[in-house]
């Protein structure tokens, strides 16, 4: 600095007085400074100062007065003074507090952490580091779960009280703006090495003897006398007769932590002021160059930015660098796991493995408020870094992380939650066991029933086929091969054609069975109630006349499908048995069941009635017998079957799969009862077949006979 000085004082490059005093006044060393021909002052400075308000009142004084003097700062680290539109001509050496903070937001990023505590030392390190870490923190998400403060005079109940505090929140990444007392230690080695030191045997610093001379006003050498020293004589006296522990650096010996820099700062200017005389001046000696005259502020400004000794950003901000060390407990030392540098966290696979080396599972530990929501779950913010997470409905979407918004009926999300779409129309599948059952179920029904066909067409004129009323019994034949058809109709995906025939076949196909069995039994018991003087008069007991009434009563049926389907004609809908299902189904489909089934439902009541009150029939006439069990077994199937059918709307294959087995049994249950016995009788009892064939032959005279029995039995 001396020798720059006075470089600058042998081209007589003076300051202005009044400028100069000022400066003194405000605690700046003034190391060179010109005056230019109209008056104003153009120069260089170096602010001295470790109080960074200080510093910004200084260098805004300099700006506002426009004397355009570049400053360049040793210890100014106030991130205000970045703001050039404030302070054009501030430079520093030294990073500002910004990239502190700055490098500590970009650690707990690459860390994963969003939600830490803060400590500080009290005072303008400490607050005003927490206070620009908050500021950047806020801007990438980062959330400050606890602030404290680290007054000085803490005991160490303060530092547990301190701790605990900070336990009962949920962050896990710390970070401190406060003083390494492990640094007391290195400090305390270098002093005892500095301060060993004396001319006699260090010769690795050239300018040691330089400060050695100025520390204590003496000379080394007699020709050399700098400064206010000491007379040569005594010198001698002192270097020949004194030992040199005597003049120890201890004595009022005190570490300036600010040198490195003050050094850089001299070193930015020196290459500076080289850079800009070498290219104003060339080959010519300085007193010849133009530069003498007048020095330019603002080109000077350029050239100390433009420096290479180190490295000044666009606002004159010495670019940071820290290394980031971390403590790990099992080798109790310090190890380094990466570096930071222009802003941007350097980290590689080894740092990586050496940072996760730290704790046992090899992973790093979360800090963070609140765990990421899965997938189909919302936040219930607390905060902008807690929150809690809430299961979204299922037919809902979720345009962003906080809110879910319900689908429109027949309308469901796509896979990623972020649309609603149209529902697909399920239907049950031919290959899926809920159509595998009941369709082998109706096939065999169907084959049993073709085969009872065929026995009643082969053994035609066997009297207990004739008995029965063979016309009658061919038409419950073709109700039960309908009733078993009723099945694949049910399970085949609806349409126009089909819907209109489910419409019609559901409630014919069991009428026709009921009917013939209500023809059956009414003649029964109008021929065993009448008197014997009433038998003449008995109408309607013929075959054809008996067809005609089943065909009249089946056409009731008939009728009301057809007016139905004239009101309303049979299309397909979209039908919703729940918020997540949607069912091609015919219109009118919770209707179709019980308008169908109504009338049947009188026919079988009635049918039951008859068979209860013709159940006393002698054995040769006990086909009602037969009739009674079939009636029986129907009404108990049909009275489970309805709280099922009507119990399971939400569920589609259950309410269609319960249809089709309760119409299929029904008629199985009229199969077996009613016409197995029979079958049975003809293939495996010819001779009883023989014995019913003659008591058939009696004649009216043993008819009036057993009509006489059966009132005696009344």
């Amino acid at each position: 600095m001396k020798r720059y000085c006075q470089f600058l004082k042998e081209l007589q490059i003076t300051p202005k007085k009044e400028f100069t005093k000022i400066l003194s006044l405000s605690g700046i060393c003034v190391l060179c400074a010109s005056t230019s021909e109209d008056g104003m002052m153009n120069g260089i400075v170096i602010l001295k100062s470790a109080i960074f308000y200080l510093i910004i009142f200084e260098a805004h004084f300099i700006t506002l007065i426009s004397f355009q003097i570049p400053q360049i700062s040793y210890s100014s680290t106030s991130s205000d003074l970045s703001d050039k539109t404030r302070f054009g001509y501030f430079s520093r050496v030294v990073p500002p507090d910004n990239l502190q903070a700055q490098a500590m937001v970009d650690i707990i990023v690459a860390l994963g952490w969003t939600y830490v505590s803060a400590i500080a030392d009290e005072g303008s390190y400490g607050e005003t580091g927490v206070e620009t870490f908050k500021q950047q923190a806020e801007q990438r998400g980062i959330c400050i779960a606890a602030y404290e403060k680290v007054k000085r005079g803490f005991h160490d109940h303060d530092f547990l009280s301190l701790v605990s505090r900070l336990e009962k929140n949920k962050a896990v990444g710390v970070i401190m703006f406060v003083h390494e007392d492990n640094i007391r230690k290195v400090k305390f080695c270098f002093d005892r090495y500095f301060t060993s030191l004396n001319p006699r045997h260090y010769r690795r610093n050239p300018w040691f003897k330089e400060f050695w001379e100025h520390e204590f006003n003496c000379s080394v050498k007699l020709p050399s006398c700098y400064g206010n020293c000491l007379d040569i004589d005594w010198q001698i006296y002192v270097f020949t007769h004194l030992p040199f522990a005597e003049l120890s650096l201890a004595r009022g010996h005190k570490q300036e932590g600010y040198v490195p820099y003050v050094i850089d700062a001299v070193y930015t200017l020196a290459h500076a002021l080289k850079a800009m005389i070498a290219s104003h001046c060339g080959d010519r000696s300085f007193h010849a160059c133009d530069l003498s005259v007048k020095f330019n502020g603002s080109e000077l400004l350029q050239y100390i930015r433009r420096v290479n000794f180190i490295r000044l950003d666009e606002k004159g901000d010495r670019m940071g660098m820290y290394e980031i060390y971390q403590f790990q407990g099992l080798k109790r030392h310090y190890v380094s796991v990466g570096k930071w540098t222009d802003r941007i966290v350097a980290s590689t696979d080894d740092e990586n493995q050496k940072a996760g080396s730290r704790y046992k599972s090899g992973i790093i530990p979360d800090s963070d408020c609140a765990k990421p929501c899965g997938f189909n779950e919302v936040r219930s913010q607390s905060g902008s870094c807690c929150w809690a997470c809430i299961p979204c409905n299922a037919s809902s979407i979720m345009p962003n992380e906080s809110s879910c918004i319900p689908c429109q009926l027949g309308l469901l999300p796509n896979s990623a939650k972020n649309e609603c779409v149209p529902m697909i129309p399920e239907s049950i599948e031919w290959g899926s066991w809920w159509a595998i059952g009941p369709s082998v179920f109706s096939s065999l029904g169907i084959l049993v029933t073709l085969s009872v066909m065929i026995v009643f067409i082969k053994y035609n004129q066997v009297s207990v086929i004739k008995a029965s009323g063979r016309e009658l019994c061919f038409v419950m034949i073709i109700g039960i091969t309908c009733s078993y058809c009723m099945t694949f109709l049910l399970l085949h995906r609806p349409n126009q054609v089909t819907c209109a025939i489910q419409r019609i076949s559901i409630g014919l196909s069991s009428c026709i069975t009921y009917a013939a069995i209500l023809t059956k039994t009414n003649r029964v018991a109008r021929i065993f109630t009448s008197n014997v003087q009433d038998m003449q008069s008995l109408r309607f007991i013929s075959p054809k006349a008996q067809l005609l009434i089943c065909m009249m009563l089946i056409s009731v049926q008939l009728l009301t499908a057809c007016v139905w389907m004239i009101v309303e004609p049979p299309k397909t809908s979209l039908v919703f048995p729940n918020r997540f299902t949607a069912v091609q189904s015919c219109n009118g489909g919770p209707l179709l069941f019980p308008v169908s089934m109504v009338y049947n439902m009188l026919l079988i009541v009635m049918c039951t009635i008859y068979a209860f009150k013709t159940r006393k029939i002698p054995e040769n006439f006990n086909e009602t017998k037969h009739i009674g069990f079939t009636m029986y077994a129907t009404c108990i199937i049909w009275l489970a079957f309805i709280p099922i059918y009507f119990g399971t709307n939400d569920n589609y294959k259950i309410q269609t799969i319960s249809l089709c087995i309760c119409i299929s049994i029904s008629g199985t249950v009229a199969l077996c009862c009613f016409f197995m016995p029979k079958i049975y009788m003809v293939l495996y009892q010819p001779i009883k077949v023989k014995q019913q064939a003659r008591m058939a032959g009696l004649g009216r005279a043993q008819l009036d006979v057993l009509r006489q029995q059966m009132q005696l039995i009344r």
